[in-house]
């Protein structure tokens, strides 16, 4: 069972009967959207039966191998962003966004207007 705390995730780790079920061994796989592959770690539950997680900042899923438990992290709410965003040179743009935004983040371009106005400078 995964549950999120004031201090992060944790995975309790519980017997049949509900009962606390300490040092079991288990591989927790997590997945980023930044990353190509997911990332595996060996765990072992502490005296209660917890394996402590952390906040897991960005992380969009865990797996655990105990029962092959795997549980969404990110909610797939997303915003809408206009299509052109114009703004004076020199000027910052602020674009509000998450990092679960990857596949906006790895379609944007930004471009300037040469100085005759006719061509695109990168």
């Amino acid at each position: 069972m995964l549950r999120k705390t004031a201090a992060g995730y944790e995975i309790h780790v519980i017997g049949k009967n509900g009962e606390k079920r300490p040092n079991i061994p288990m591989d927790v796989t997590f997945s980023h959207p930044l990353w190509h592959k997911e990332l595996s770690k060996y765990l072992l539950s502490d005296e209660d039966g917890i394996v402590h997680l952390g906040p897991l900042e960005d992380i969009q899923s865990v797996t655990c191998s105990i029962n092959r438990n795997s549980w969404i992290l990110v909610g797939s709410d997303q915003g809408s962003m206009p299509g052109v965003i114009h703004s004076i040179a020199g000027d910052p743009i602020q674009i509000p966004m998450s990092r679960q935004d990857v596949c906006f983040i790895r379609s944007m371009s930004l471009f300037k207007r040469t100085a005759d106005g006719r061509g695109i400078d990168w």
